[in-house]
């Protein structure tokens, strides 16, 4: 059942002057993160949409940061892989007095507006990557899909099974741009504590550079002010784009 969400401000273009904004796990300024609620939200105020896909007992995709369910999931409960779809679906998700319900892949295609961009994160291993783009070409996704990964072998499968595809690097991540760039990989996500000269490289090496997590307003028009960073994910989306 499609949800009716309240859009959370006007819906302006997420990336003013080329610069974009992701929501990150759906952002989290009025639902919880990674609910139905907040990627809808995210969806409807125009942001670009992030989330984690991890595998549930019976084959599904849960959009779930963490491998256990942790105290915000009421109604299931231990191992994301160990509880079903309808366990997950019936469950609820709530943080700092609000409420939302889990998200799944299928609902995600079936209920996110088609011209918002998806960057889903392949954050359990038993996702395959070949699985998971027969998954995005059968949805006919594929010009709606940046798929992420901290594992680089992993990214430069995605990337050579024809998906847009984002390389998540730590500040001591050991490949270096021309490497990524080298592999077909469009996108690069180093974290906040990446240098400027390696966000420089990256710029430079013709990758798109969304730094990852941004949540002050500070940092974010630093970044956004520089010229060699395309956008960041925050938490934040609507406060730090000032939509």
């Amino acid at each position: 059942m499609a949800l009716l969400i309240p859009v959370l401000a006007a819906c302006t273009p997420a990336a003013a002057d080329d610069f974009t904004f992701v929501a990150h796990r759906g952002g989290h300024e009025a639902y919880p993160e990674s609910s139905q609620e907040a990627l809808a939200a995210a969806a409807a105020a125009g942001f670009p949409v992030e989330f984690d896909l991890r595998q549930l007992e019976d084959g599904q995709w849960a959009v779930a940061h963490d491998a256990e369910t942790g105290k915000t999931v009421v109604g299931a409960s231990g191992p994301i892989d160990e509880i079903t779809t309808a366990q997950w679906e019936s469950a609820t998700i709530t943080e700092d007095g609000r409420e939302g319900h889990p998200a799944t892949w299928d609902w995600v295609v079936t209920q996110m507006p088609e011209n918002v961009l998806l960057v889903p994160e392949l954050k359990d291993p038993l996702i395959a990557p070949a699985k998971f783009a027969q998954a995005v070409k059968l949805a006919g996704l594929e010009d709606r899909v940046v798929v992420q990964s901290f594992d680089f072998g992993k990214a430069k499968e995605l990337a050579e099974l024809g998906l847009d595809t984002l390389f998540l690097t730590k500040a001591d991540s050991p490949e270096k741009a021309t490497e990524i760039a080298a592999a077909g990989i469009a996108f690069v996500g180093p974290s906040n504590e990446t240098s400027e000269s390696r966000l420089r490289s990256f710029h430079d090496a013709g990758l798109t550079v969304w730094v990852w997590t941004v949540n002050d307003q500070a940092s974010a028009e630093a970044l956004r002010g520089g010229g060699y960073v395309d956008g960041v994910f925050t938490d934040k989306p609507v406060a730090l784009s000032g939509s």
